[in-house]
């Protein structure tokens, strides 16, 4: 299964979010690279956000993460039920997570009412204070506390909360 595949699957055929922030717009831009992230750098000049997601199979991706981001991915499994990787699997489980948690930051962009700039002017005096403070000696103490950042426990949340859901629609779409 691709990425763009679960994209269209999730989010009805849609490159575009429907909700919207101070007259911003978010769409999905899915590219060649290996990294899941909302940039927001056009939104100077372009009332429009993306949400980057690698354009690739789930098994490749998942596979680029295990080999050059294993302690997150190891960190990061241990978020998800085993019951929900069990069945739907650790790649799927951990590639539509990733997708739902940048659309998590797209929802508390919306939910505060930020402006891409207001967005950036809040969350980076939070991660400014966690690189500070980061020890380069303990990778699981840094994943964790880089996940207690505003922006990230509600991106994490929001992907929580729609996790079951989305992988439920995309195992039925197989059916179908």
């Amino acid at each position: 299964m691709t990425t763009n595949k679960i994209v269209n699957i999730l989010f009805q055929g849609s490159k575009e979010l429907n909700k919207m922030s101070k007259g911003f717009k978010c769409h999905f831009n899915l590219y060649n690279l290996f990294e899941f992230e909302i940039d927001k750098s056009l939104s100077a000049f372009n009332p429009s956000i993306f949400i980057c997601i690698p354009d690739g199979e789930v098994s490749e991706i998942y596979k680029h993460d295990e080999q050059y981001n294993y302690n997150k991915l190891k960190y990061m499994m241990q978020i998800f039920p085993q019951d929900t990787i069990k069945k739907y699997g650790k790649e799927l489980t951990y590639v539509v997570f990733s997708i739902l948690h940048e659309v998590g930051h797209w929802e508390y962009i919306c939910n505060n009412n930020y402006s891409p700039q207001e967005y950036e002017e809040k969350d980076s005096a939070e991660r400014k204070l966690f690189y500070e403070n980061i020890t380069e000696n303990d990778s699981e103490a840094a994943f964790w506390s880089y996940r207690k950042i505003t922006s990230e426990k509600e991106a994490d949340k929001y992907a929580m909360s729609e996790l079951k859901y989305a992988l439920e629609s995309i195992v039925n779409s197989k059916k179908e």
